[in-house]
């Protein structure tokens, strides 16, 4: 059974009752604070060489584990800030051989803080590794998105869509692809959802992306996902539908998957629309039937003459107009609608 989705995005992120859901809020979507207290560089030196040897790695993995041991066991908040901001400010410049050694030490070093039971540290963690905004760290992102907490994991999906740019290789953006859908099919919060919506949005950071076909899967599993909860908020979908709308002129075969998810969100929210029209978001709806829309006009099927849901919602229609809509693309009574033929062949209703 999925747990039952409530809308309050990071309540969970309390470790007491008395922690403020406002506080760790403001600390997951908030740039690094700057630190308070000037520490020496020890990697200063370092940082300019274009050949990194073994004394180098070393030298830099023990600046790195003495930060991190610092952030973890410190008592005052600013101590953990001083240690989080140092790492950022020591390993963030430099040559492109001390970065990627940086990057790389840096996310052994704090994968395993990600995954460990102290809220604080984990998403110290993670705002560090998704500051270095480097390909190495891409790894220990996905590691993120696994957190316990919601705010590591809405850590981890945005430093992957700060990554979108660098991730060109198949080999290097797939397994992201396919871990932000297992995420995405099992995240509550609607907060952490909506980013990892964008971080799928490679098409907005690549003008040739190869990988639009793996981004259409991945929007199908979560579309359908979304709407196990028994309690689902559908708001943050409409980005997931922009992202569908995007990508519709990069799929070269009709996206069959794909248009099958959003023809499923459409249906539940004409669903709820029916139940009590008030509380459906018709701009929500209106991205979904455009994305649908957009998705069967770039492979030959012409949508002008089609009914629109989002239409029979804004005039406030009743339950067998909003079915009439449906209808034209799932058919009815015997009679086909443009899904139910070839390419798409969905079965009569959806």
């Amino acid at each position: 059974m999925r747990p039952r989705f409530r809308d309050v995005t990071f309540q969970r992120l309390c470790i007491t009752r008395s922690c403020s859901v406002a506080a760790v809020l403001l600390a997951a979507l908030a740039a690094p604070a700057a630190a308070r207290g000037q520490q020496t560089n020890p990697l200063a030196e370092i940082a300019k060489k274009t050949d990194i040897g073994d004394a180098d790695r070393q030298a830099i993995r023990r600046a790195v584990e003495d930060r991190v041991q610092t952030m973890v066991r410190a008592t005052r908040d600013v101590d953990r800030v001083d240690a989080r901001q140092a790492l950022i400010e020591w390993l963030k410049p430099g040559t492109p051989p001390f970065r990627a050694a940086g990057a790389t030490i840096a996310s052994e070093e704090l994968t395993p803080v990600l995954s460990g039971g102290k809220l604080s540290a984990a998403l110290d963690a993670a705002m560090i590794i998704g500051e270095l905004r480097h390909p190495a760290t891409r790894d220990a992102l996905i590691a993120a998105l696994n957190s316990r907490f919601a705010a590591v994991r809405y850590r981890g999906a945005l430093g992957i869509q700060h990554l979108q740019d660098q991730l060109t290789e198949p080999s290097t953006y797939q397994p992201v692809i396919a871990a932000l859908a297992d995420a995405g099919e099992r995240e509550t919060s609607s907060s952490v959802v909506r980013v990892i919506y964008r971080a799928l949005d490679f098409s907005q950071a690549q003008k040739d992306f190869a990988g639009a076909n793996e981004v259409s899967i991945a929007l199908a599993r979560i579309f359908a996902a979304r709407f196990e909860y028994s309690e689902h908020d559908p708001t943050p979908d409409a980005v997931g539908c922009a992202v569908a709308l995007r990508i519709a002129r990069q799929l070269k075969e009709p996206p069959t998957r794909l248009v099958a998810g959003l023809t499923f969100v459409l249906r539940r929210l004409a669903a709820m629309a029916r139940d009590d029209a008030e509380s459906v978001r018709v701009d929500v709806v209106e991205s979904c039937e455009t994305a649908l829309h957009g998705l069967l006009e770039a492979h030959g099927v012409q949508t002008r003459n089609l009914p629109r849901v989002t239409d029979a919602i804004r005039a406030k229609a009743d339950a067998k107009q909003l079915e009439a809509a449906l209808a034209a693309l799932l058919g009815a009574e015997g009679k086909p609608g443009v899904l139910n033929q070839a390419p798409w062949n969905l079965p009569m209703g959806g």
